[in-house]
C-alpha cells in the first residue's frame, strides 16, 4: 500500500499555492476541483509531513489529507485525463480511443500530460514558430519535445533529471513513431542549446538555468583569454594559454528563442529579468489562468 497526500487549498489561492508547493508538487500532482477548494494530491511512501506542507504554502492551505492507498490506486489517476486540443495538435492516453493523428501520450501518475495552462500555452507557441532544432527543458512524459517533432522540428533533445520521467519520455516517443534523444540531467548544470528551446519549468529553475549558463560563459571566456608567461628561469616551462572548458558547449550562441512557462502571470517579470544579462528579451507574453508563457529572443 502507499500513501495518498492530498492537499486542499482555496480556490482563488490555488494558482500562489501550487507555485508555493513547487518542492513537493514538481514531479507532478493530480488536481482536483472541489467545493470552493482545490486539492492537489501525490503519491508516495516519503512524503512531506503536515507542518513542512503549512509551511511552504502558509495560509492557504485549508486541509491536509492523507489516506492509504489499496493495489488500485495506480489506475485511479487515469479517470481524470481526458484529450486535449491545442490548435492543430490533439493529445490523449493510449486508453482512450482517437484519431490516427493524435499524439498518444502516457503520463504516468506524475508526469504530466498536456492539461496544465503552461504546457497548453507552451504548444501554442511552439506551432507558431518556425521549425528549427529544438530542445526540451524538463521534458517530464516527453510532450512538448514529441510535438516538436511531430510540427516538424529537428533534430530534437529533451533533458529530464527524473530518471523514470526519461523512460516514459523515451517511451512516448517511440509510441508517437518520432525521433528525440532524451538525456538524464540538470537543466541548471549542462542544459542542451537549440535555436528553439521550450522550458516549461518553475520559477526557481528558470532563474537557476539562466544564472547557470551565464557563469559557464563566464568561465568559458576566462579560460579562453591568454595566460602572461611566467618569469624566465631554469625550472620553468613556457607557459601555454588555457584549453577552452568544456562548459563552452553549453555556452548560448547565435540566434535564439526561448518559449518559457511554469510560471505565474504575477512573477514573469522575475523570468524576464533573470534571462536579460543573457541577450534575451521579452518579445510576446500569454496568460491562461493565471499562469504566463513569455517568449524570450536573442539576437545573433
Amino acid at each position: 500500500m502507499t500513501t495518498r497526500l492530498g492537499i486542499r487549498v482555496r480556490a482563488e489561492d490555488a494558482e500562489i499555492a501550487f507555485a508555493r508547493l513547487e518542492p513537493v508538487l514538481a514531479a507532478g500532482a493530480e488536481e482536483v476541483e472541489l467545493d470552493g477548494l482545490v486539492e492537489f494530491a501525490v503519491y508516495g511512501d516519503a512524503l512531506p509531513t503536515d507542518d513542512e506542507v503549512r509551511a511552504l504554502a502558509g495560509d492557504a492551505v485549508v486541509d491536509v489529507v492523507r489516506s492509504r492507498m489499496d493495489s488500485g490506486w495506480a489506475l485511479a489517476w487515469q479517470d481524470h485525463l481526458t484529450p486535449v486540443t491545442v490548435g492543430a495538435l490533439t493529445i490523449r492516453p493510449p486508453w482512450i480511443e482517437g484519431g490516427v493523428d493524435d499524439l498518444v501520450i502516457d503520463p504516468g501518475p506524475s508526469f504530466g500530460a498536456a492539461s496544465h495552462p503552461t504546457t497548453r500555452l507552451c504548444l501554442e507557441l511552439l506551432q507558431e514558430t518556425p521549425p528549427t532544432a529544438l530542445a526540451d527543458w524538463g521534458a517530464g512524459s516527453g510532450v512538448l519535445a514529441i510535438a516538436g517533432a511531430r510540427l516538424g522540428f529537428a533534430p530534437v533533445v529533451a533533458i529530464e533529471l527524473d530518471l523514470l520521467a526519461a523512460h516514459v519520455a523515451r517511451r512516448n516517443a517511440g509510441r508517437n513513431g518520432v525521433t528525440v534523444e532524451v538525456i538524464e540531467g540538470d537543466v541548471t548544470a549542462a542544459a542542451p542549446w537549440a535555436p528553439t528551446i521550450v522550458a516549461n519549468l518553475t520559477l526557481p529553475l528558470l532563474v537557476a538555468a539562466a544564472g547557470g549558463l551565464a557563469a559557464r560563459a563566464a568561465s568559458s571566456a576566462d579560460a579562453a583569454a591568454p595566460t602572461r608567461p611566467a618569469a624566465p628561469s631554469d625550472a620553468t616551462a613556457p607557459t601555454r594559454p588555457a584549453a577552452p572548458s568544456d562548459a563552452a558547449a553549453s555556452s548560448p550562441a547565435g540566434a535564439t528563442r526561448l518559449i518559457a512557462s511554469g510560471v505565474l502571470a504575477s512573477a514573469a517579470h522575475e523570468a524576464v529579468a533573470a534571462w536579460a544579462p543573457l541577450g534575451f528579451s521579452e518579445r510576446e507574453r500569454r496568460v491562461l489562468d493565471g499562469w504566463a508563457a513569455l517568449v524570450l529572443e536573442r539576437d545573433a
